[in-house]
């Protein structure tokens, strides 16, 4: 497993970083610019749907407190159908994985 990340990764963080800092919105900002730099790295790795799912991974953070802090969707509904959701694309995933093998 290579741990060594990219010069663009460190970009794209010292990017967002400075994004961040311009704008203050440091939670849960900090999770899309992780997820960004995680994701471009990946690509640039060929590793397009580990990017993807990573990027996705970090996003929905943001996207969550987001949605709660706005009151859009109440957290008595939104948690059992996000955990629904994961729990069809696991089994999903494992299908396709059981498929191509």
């Amino acid at each position: 497993m290579d741990t060594k990340k990219s010069p663009i990764f460190a970009g794209i963080m010292l990017i967002g970083l400075g994004i961040l800092a311009f704008t203050g919105w440091w939670w849960p900002g900090i999770m899309l610019v992780i997820g960004t730099a995680l994701g471009v790295d990946k690509i640039m790795q060929g590793k397009v749907k580990e990017a993807i799912g990573l990027f996705l991974l970090f996003l929905a953070i943001p996207a969550a407190v987001f949605i709660f802090s706005n009151s859009i969707i109440s957290p008595t509904i939104f948690v059992p159908v996000l955990l629904v959701g994961i729990g069809f694309l696991v089994i999903a995933r494992s299908l396709l994985n059981k498929a191509q093998s």
